[in-house]
C-alpha cells in the first residue's frame, strides 16, 4: 500500500537504500510505496510549446531523480538510458512508451507499446538495454508529469533514427534545477542549456 510522501521524503527513501542494495526491486519497492502528490512538483513544472522539459530534483554518484512535463501531443526522440535503469510514475497524466531493439547496431526494430498512468499504481521499469519513445497522445487532452529516478545518472544518450537504422550521441541537460538539488548536496549538473 503507498503513502503519500514530499518531495524530500521520496528522495530521503533513495538515499537510504545501500549502494548495494540499489536494485531493481528495492527501488521498485521505494517508488511503488511513496506517492509524490503532483503539488510537491511545482517547482519543476515548466511548460514549453514546442518540447517537452527536464527538471533536475536531485543528483548524486548513485542516482537522480528527475520531473519531466509532456504537453498534449509532445513525445521524445527514440532513444536509450546510456545503459542505466529507469524507474518512472505518473503523478499526473498518461504517457505512451513505444520500445524497440537496436539489432547489430544497424536496425532498429519495433517490440511493443505499453501505456504508462492509466492506473495510480502503474510504475514503468526500464531495463538497461532499452531504447524507446515516450509520446502523450494527443487523444489524451491532458498534460503529463512524470517522475523518474535514474541509476546511474549519464549526462549523454543515443538518439536513433527509425529511417536510416542509425543512432548519435547526444547531451543531455535540465530546463530547471530545484531547490532540493542544493538541500542534499551541489552536485547538481544544471547549466541551464535545453534538453535534447
Amino acid at each position: 500500500m503507498s503513502t503519500t510522501v514530499s518531495l524530500e521524503g521520496f528522495v530521503a527513501a533513495l538515499r537510504a537504500i545501500p549502494e548495494e542494495e540499489f536494485t531493481d526491486s528495492r527501488v521498485l519497492e521505494t517508488v511503488t510505496n511513496s506517492r509524490v502528490p503532483i503539488t510537491e512538483l511545482d517547482p519543476y513544472l515548466v511548460w514549453k510549446p514546442d518540447r517537452y522539459t527536464r527538471g533536475l530534483v536531485y543528483r548524486n554518484e548513485l542516482f537522480e531523480v528527475i520531473v519531466l512535463c509532456w504537453n498534449v501531443g509532445q513525445g521524445s526522440p527514440v532513444h536509450d538510458h546510456a545503459g542505466q535503469r529507469c524507474w518512472m510514475t505518473l503523478p499526473q497524466g498518461r504517457l505512451e512508451i513505444t520500445n524497440y531493439a537496436y539489432k547489430h547496431g544497424r536496425e532498429i526494430e519495433f517490440i511493443d507499446t505499453e501505456i504508462v498512468g492509466e492506473h495510480e499504481s502503474d510504475i514503468h521499469i526500464d531495463q538497461c538495454s532499452s531504447v524507446h519513445q515516450i509520446t502523450n497522445r494527443c487523444a489524451w487532452c491532458e498534460p503529463a508529469v512524470s517522475l523518474q529516478v535514474y541509476s546511474r545518472p549519464f549526462d549523454n544518450c543515443y538518439i536513433y533514427d527509425l529511417a536510416t537504422g542509425t543512432r548519435e550521441l547526444k547531451p543531455m541537460c535540465f530546463d530547471t534545477s530545484g531547490p532540493l538539488a542544493e538541500v542534499f548536496d551541489n552536485a547538481t549538473s544544471f547549466d541551464g542549456a535545453v534538453a535534447t
